[in-house]
């Protein structure tokens, strides 16, 4: 069996980006709200208005992924966010999503096949390693238009993706973003209505749809 890591978007908080970017209000968010305390991965995204005599939203569109360590200069002044700010309509929405992300290990016992450094580096959510990783794979499934620089799909020649995983045999990276609430559905890139589940596989550059060992059962 291949060994299979997984990430999970397990909860999240949205900030409209006018308050992300104020140092204090983030401060004291940083120190009240649990999942944004958490948090170390945040998405940019755009809600379209859809309408002119209700406040309707279309679902979030990512145009941006990022890291949040440090949040309280982070976000002051951030360059993408300012950015992203040029690329919506006077009626549409700017808002920053905090993750809380769960990761889970399918494979052998415990890593037979890989150093288990790497197990302990890439499981810790807090971890620069893990974390960018992550910031990546995201990248790579929503192709968001201010990533510019990693928004190709070709995963596998990713160095960081084939230090810390292929080097060490691990085969799949699997990523669910489903959330129940249509203000939660991210949207993007290769992201395909009803499929919550992806899964890329390291050894042949391929991302489906689900989980690769149970549509074997």
């Amino acid at each position: 069996m291949n060994d299979t890591i997984s990430y999970k978007i397990q909860n999240a908080y949205m900030l409209p980006y006018e308050k992300v970017i104020d140092k204090e209000f983030m401060d004291l968010y940083d120190k009240t709200n649990e999942i944004i305390a958490s948090s170390r991965i945040y998405f940019v995204c755009r809600l379209r208005s859809k309408g002119f005599l209700f406040n309707r939203f279309s679902k979030p569109e990512v145009l941006y992924v990022g890291e949040t360590f440090d949040k309280e200069n982070r976000f002051y002044r951030h360059e993408k966010i300012l950015k992203a700010t040029t690329l919506k309509e006077p009626k549409d929405k700017l808002v920053v999503y905090f993750l809380h992300i769960r990761f889970s290990y399918l494979g052998l016992n415990t890593f037979y096949n890989n150093p288990m450094e790497i197990f302990n580096e890439i499981k810790d959510l807090n971890s620069k390693t893990s974390v960018r990783l992550l910031e990546r794979l995201y990248i790579k499934l929503f192709n968001p238009i201010l990533n510019e620089s990693h928004n190709d799909n070709n995963v596998i020649e990713d160095n960081l993706v084939q230090k810390k995983l292929i080097d060490n045999s691990i085969h799949y990276v699997n990523l669910d973003i489903g959330m129940n609430e249509s203000l939660f559905n991210f949207t993007g890139g290769k992201r395909a209505e009803k499929h919550d589940i992806y899964t890329f596989n390291l050894t042949n550059n391929e991302m489906t749809f689900g989980h690769p060992l149970l549509e074997l059962l």
